[in-house]
């Protein structure tokens, strides 16, 4: 397998910012329910990612076997994105979600109950 410095390029503005969402997906996490969540978290490891020297490695990296640990290596949000898939802050973000979608999904359903016990009373 090739070397990333064998094979970098420069990677454009769009791609860098795309960096960061690839990342914590192939960790598990999704961006943005991250980023609505828990915005003051999603707003540092944006910083930190925006700040970062080695872009290049990271998106040759994902690009190549995102799986490889290397990355561990040079990411300024290593620790913080470790540590976020393994204290179950995708689980906790899960579970959120989850009751919302439940919520949701419970107030749509009474409402077109409602609608139809009304439509039957009333006709």
């Amino acid at each position: 397998m090739l070397a990333p410095s064998d094979t970098i390029t420069k990677i454009t503005p769009v791609e860098i910012c795309a960096l960061l969402p690839r990342r914590m997906a192939a960790l598990g996490l999704d961006a943005d329910t991250v980023a609505r969540f828990d915005p003051d978290t999603f707003g540092g490891l944006r910083r930190l990612c925006a700040t970062c020297k080695y872009h290049e490695w990271c998106g040759w990296d994902l690009t190549q076997d995102y799986a490889n640990p290397a990355w561990q290596e040079y990411c300024p949000n290593c620790a913080m994105l470790r540590n976020s898939t393994m204290s179950g802050h995708t689980t906790d973000l899960a579970r959120e979600i989850e009751a919302v979608w439940l919520r949701d999904a419970f107030s749509g359903a009474v409402g077109a109950l409602a609608v139809v016990v009304l439509l039957i009373l009333f006709s």
